[in-house]
């Protein structure tokens, strides 16, 4: 059930990430863009850490389904950061 979290989650966010960085044309605006986004979500009252930051710290084994799940987040958000397709 954990890894279906992750997984919706992690869509969720990579459609408003991506719908963010539509609106501008530049990598630089991209990148820019995408650190406001996170920085609005961070000043949040709800705020209460990443998710995927915490599947990592609680199945810290690179073997597990929690893991591996994270990672795939993490790597997405990477890919985008350099402006590169999602592999």
């Amino acid at each position: 059930m954990i890894v279906a979290v992750l997984e919706h989650r992690a869509a969720r966010f990579e459609r408003q990430l991506d719908r963010l960085a539509a609106t501008v044309d530049t990598a630089a605006a991209k990148i820019a863009t995408i650190l406001d986004w996170h920085e609005r979500w961070f000043r949040d009252a709800d705020f209460h850490g990443c998710l995927f930051a915490h599947g990592l710290a609680e199945f810290g084994d690179p073997d597990h389904p929690v893991f591996k799940a994270a990672v795939r987040q993490k790597n997405g958000l990477r890919a985008r950061m350099r402006c590169q397709p999602r592999r």
